[in-house]
């Protein structure tokens, strides 16, 4: 799988500063180029000033959903929440946890489709 998100730029958003650096040390490894962020306004800017390929992201971000889909950004919720929120509606929801390798493949599946 190494190197299957070559040339993809995603971002990740995660206010557990373990699970971000295990998640962008993952995509990374794959080939990515990551921008994490541990706040909703950060992640926000970061998609107004970059393009991203895909993106992880952590809980409720109604906000966040609504960027991503504007812009016809794939994302992943990967949460701990027992369901996909409702405002994410284009999300495909992965509860957590999961193999850290497992998401990946998701992502790069996600990726690949846009």
């Amino acid at each position: 799988m190494a190197n299957s998100l070559d040339g993809c730029v995603m971002l990740v958003t995660e206010d557990e500063p373990l699970i971000a650096a295990e998640l962008v040390d993952a995509l990374e490894a794959a080939g990515a180029h990551v921008h994490s962020a541990r706040r909703t306004s950060r992640a926000l800017k970061l998609i107004d000033d970059h393009t991203f390929h895909g993106a992880v992201i952590d809980g409720q971000a109604d906000a966040l959903c609504k960027r991503l889909e504007d812009r016809n950004i794939p994302y992943v919720i990967y949460s701990g929440l027992s369901r996909k929120p409702r405002s994410c509606e284009r999300g495909l929801f992965i509860p957590k946890p999961i193999p850290t390798e497992q998401l990946v493949e998701v992502v790069t599946q996600i990726a690949a489709a846009n």
